[in-house]
């Protein structure tokens, strides 16, 4: 048998501290005679080691469970190969801007990448005539062999596969995309690209390694305070989001517009758009020097979420004696507040433009209405989530409580559900055709026994709780603030904190538990 195993290995995650962790992973990779090189960056970890199998294993298991990581490294995946000499000459741990070189600083596989698809189910995905199949391999690679139809974009280097998109693809044409790889690398990066780019769907293979055999035997375990946090992810999705800020004579009348404007609004499924109170506002912060409250709201498009503004700002600010309205998010995209609603005023009505905006004064009974023309629209993310499993329903209520007043802290993002928590968690499809969401029976106490439950014996209660925020590091902190205030709590009854993972059914962005509370930016 040949001598020396090589391990090829990458994982993208959120290194913040990439830097200091230079240092001891070339110590320990010095300390087993270990050879190859491995790259660090903010985006994660990428590279290729050698050695005799049992330091190359002994290295792996540094890397997964080491303290110095925080978790971020528990499923790092790998391959292997093996060889009869030696394929490295020395060791190196390079520091980098990006751990695959595309050249685009926004994209980020940590928060948005394509849907996985497994090897058995890749030749009938692209067998439809619907999908674009897309190598993303350079050309001596492709010129070794490529899958039949599929096109080819003729790159040089990883650099010029954007530009290869934004010149040959169409999002609203190639609504489908299937891309592959050689080691799944590039697949990640390039999906999550296209997905910034507004393609829906995009899809590449997930690879089986002998890292499937370590997790069931080594899987990873997070207790905090006897508290299990379950080794999954959050599934979030697309929407797009924008900021109101409402203000009054006083705060008690600014609540009951802001109420009123965000009143059934918990859902997109049943209520079309989801919003929330954000937070308070000083006389400071705000345009008329009055006290108000900041609103946010979510729909899963910007039609959708301007029909939805212009009809609450009628009905519900409008309506509210000694309430005003002004943008509280800037943006290019811009939508609706007051400019449809001026007609109200029936030619009465006035406006003045100040420092480029344009506000309209409407003539109404106790005065007159303020209102600013417009404000900015933004994409944003909806449905980040956590699970609260307790011992009973007044424990998982109570803990609740304590997550929510602890996120509420959390600038940029809302809780959208009565109270900020959900006691109907729904899962994605249904046994009745029409309806495309339903209970999450997995969960339900009541039907353990009769389904395959994912609670253990002495759970009675599961409540959960839905973050929409403005970006993926807003959502991921308020998770981490709330979970982090439950694990707080002296005899809680919780038993375990878990999450909606839909096996990539419901959304792009993934929200790991783990990761979140592994570390803090």
């Amino acid at each position: 048998m040949p001598k020396y195993l090589t391990a090829a290995l990458y994982k993208f995650v959120s290194l913040p501290d990439y830097k200091a962790l230079q240092a001891p992973i070339l110590a320990e990779c010095q300390k087993h005679n270990i050879k190859g090189t491995l790259l660090l960056a903010e985006e994660g970890i990428n590279g290729t080691i050698a050695g005799l199998p049992d330091d190359i294993r002994n290295v792996l298991d540094y890397l997964r469970q080491d303290p110095v990581f925080k978790h971020r490294f528990a499923d790092l995946e790998h391959k292997e190969s093996y060889a009869d000499e030696h394929p490295f000459y020395r060791m190196k741990v390079k520091l980098k801007k990006e751990i695959v070189t595309m050249g685009v600083p926004s994209v980020n596989p940590n928060n948005t990448v394509g849907t996985y698809v497994k090897p058995e189910d890749w030749n009938a995905l692209i067998s439809d005539p619907d999908v674009v199949v897309l190598d993303t391999r350079n050309d001596y690679e492709v010129h070794i062999g490529t899958f039949k139809g599929a096109v080819d974009p003729k790159t040089t280097t990883f650099r010029e596969f954007p530009k290869f998109v934004e010149q040959n693809l169409d999002k609203t044409k190639n609504k489908k995309v299937a891309m592959f790889c050689t080691g799944g690398i590039r697949c990640e990066k390039a999906s999550s690209f296209m997905k910034e780019q507004g393609f829906e769907e995009v899809y590449h293979p997930v690879s089986y390694t002998h890292l499937d055999v370590y997790k069931r035997q080594h899987q990873q375990t997070m207790i905090i305070n006897g508290i299990k946090i379950d080794d999954t992810f959050a599934e979030a999705f697309n929407m797009r989001g924008t900021r109101v800020l409402i203000t009054a004579q006083n705060l008690k009348w600014a609540y009951h517009a802001a109420n009123a404007m965000t009143g059934f609004a918990t859902s997109v499924i049943g209520c079309g758009v989801e919003a929330g109170i954000e937070r308070e506002l000083s006389p400071e912060e705000t345009p008329d020097g009055r006290p108000g409250v900041s609103i946010l709201m979510f729909a899963m498009g910007s039609k959708v979420l301007m029909q939805q503004l212009e009809t609450r700002m009628g009905q519900c600010i409008l309506t509210c004696p000694t309430a005003a309205a002004f943008a509280g998010i800037e943006s290019e995209d811009k939508i609706n507040l007051g400019k449809h609603l001026r007609y109200f005023g029936d030619g009465y009505q006035t406006s003045k433009l100040i420092n480029g905006i344009r506000y309209w004064r409407i003539p109404v009974m106790d005065g007159e209405f303020l209102t600013q023309e417009t404000t900015g629209m933004v994409r944003a993310i909806g449905g980040g989530n956590f699970l609260i499993l307790a011992i009973s329903q007044p424990a998982a209520l109570a803990a609740a409580e304590a997550a929510i007043e602890a996120m509420k802290q959390v600038p940029n993002v809302i809780m959208p559900f009565p109270g900020g928590v959900v006691r109907s968690g729904s899962k994605v499809g249904s046994k009745y055709p029409k309806m495309f969401a339903s209970t999450n029976d997995a969960f339900c106490p009541t039907l353990k026994g009769i389904v395959n439950t994912e609670l253990d014996d002495d759970i009675e209660s599961a409540m959960e709780i839905v973050i929409d925020g403005l970006t993926f590091e807003d959502i991921a902190k308020s998770m981490r603030v709330g979970i982090e205030a439950i694990c707080r709590l002296k005899n809680s009854g919780v038993k375990r904190i878990s999450a909606g993972n839909y096996g990539g059914k419901l959304g792009p962005h993934l929200f790991r538990l783990h990761e979140i509370l592994g570390h803090k930016s």
